[in-house]
């Protein structure tokens, strides 16, 4: 994946196309559009339950969007299993 603008090609880190996120049978949104470059950040808020967790699990690969499609740039990342071991401090 790549993008020209003014002249420089740069990768695009993610891309999502027609998103809908789910967790446990509730949709949190639907039909997300959204592209990043590679070394762009994005800052995502809103209350809780808003689908924030489950937009990054989406771009991180370790959910399945409900519909539409996800591309991001290969890269080396570590699943969820210890963030949600309750043996673990968070503090």
């Amino acid at each position: 994946m790549s993008r020209i603008a003014s002249g420089i090609e740069s990768a695009i880190a993610a891309r999502l196309e027609g998103v809908t996120g789910t967790r446990g049978g509730r949709v949190l949104f639907e039909r997300l559009d959204l592209s990043l470059d590679a070394g762009e950040a994005l800052v995502v808020t809103g209350p809780n339950g808003a689908g924030k967790s489950t937009l990054l699990r989406l771009c991180a690969g370790l959910l399945a969007p409900a519909c539409g499609r996800i591309e991001t740039l290969p890269c080396a990342l570590a699943d969820d299993r210890p963030a949600l071991d309750e043996r673990r401090s968070l503090g």
